[in-house]
């Protein structure tokens, strides 16, 4: 009988680890944390607490803090921010001696594209959207996913974000408003994934490609392009990644303000 309660405990011994584990959400993995606040032009959105309190006091202390700030990071998410500057963590000691819980307390930030917090945030969603891409991609063929190819072909014509702006660019051209180009800087040159609803005029269309692997280094190659052309809109297509290439198909305009 005592050999049977001893193997039940031993099965179940990881199951009482795991006990008030914090996972980040699909939003919050790609909130960057820093102790200082963040060096661009960023929106401070108030005070945010990452917390956990019920984990078990066997539980390293040093899990306990991370798991505090995963849920700093998915709070600063949930609040649509992209940056948790978080301060030195409290731990929450037991009688004994352990530790079943942390806290972590700080200030949420939105930082936009341009700064390097908002870049490297939308780099993260950018990684995502790609491997998202190419698994669904994998099981519509009903095959096992295969490692990227050495070099792109053309830009790609099944993924929908793909056709929808191209089919959007089409209609542009079409109806084209006329709005003139001007000087600009990189600072100047908008990066995003749907078209803007107000006028724009096609300037060029870029297929940016990189060996280095870093989707950042791509789309600051393509605002710098984009503000020497004139543009200050650019609309990029999902990256496609087979590292250490990266490919990003994006269409340049000059919009209204």
């Amino acid at each position: 009988m005592r050999t049977s309660i001893v193997v039940v405990l031993a099965a179940c011994s990881g199951c009482i680890t795991n006990l008030g584990d914090v996972q980040l959400s699909d939003s919050g993995r790609y909130v960057l944390v820093g102790m200082a606040p963040p060096v661009g032009n960023c929106v401070n959105i108030g005070p945010v607490v990452g917390d956990t309190s019920i984990g078990a006091s066997w539980t390293p202390a040093g899990e306990h803090v991370e798991r505090a700030m995963r849920d700093g990071r998915n709070q600063t998410a949930a609040r649509g921010g992209n940056f948790f500057q978080a301060t030195a963590p409290m731990l929450k000691p037991t009688r004994n001696g352990g530790v079943v819980g942390a806290t972590v307390v700080g200030v949420g930030f939105q930082c936009p594209q341009g700064t390097p917090e908002g870049d490297s945030y939308l780099a993260g969603i950018a990684r995502a959207d790609a491997a998202r891409a190419e698994s669904t991609k994998a099981e519509a063929a009903k095959v096992e996913p295969k490692p990227a190819p050495a070099a792109f072909d053309a830009p790609s014509s099944t993924n929908p974000v793909a056709i929808r702006n191209a089919t959007k660019a089409k209609e542009l051209a079409e109806h084209d408003p006329h709005v003139p180009t001007q000087a600009r800087s990189p600072g100047d040159v908008q990066v995003v994934r749907d078209f803007p609803p107000r006028a724009c005029s096609p300037v060029a269309e870029l297929d940016q490609r990189g060996s280095d692997g870093s989707v950042v280094e791509v789309i600051t190659a393509i605002r710098r392009t984009a503000a020497e052309k004139g543009a200050n809109v650019v609309v990029i297509d999902p990256p496609e990644v087979a590292a250490p290439k990266v490919r990003v198909f994006a269409r340049l305009y000059t919009c209204r303000r």
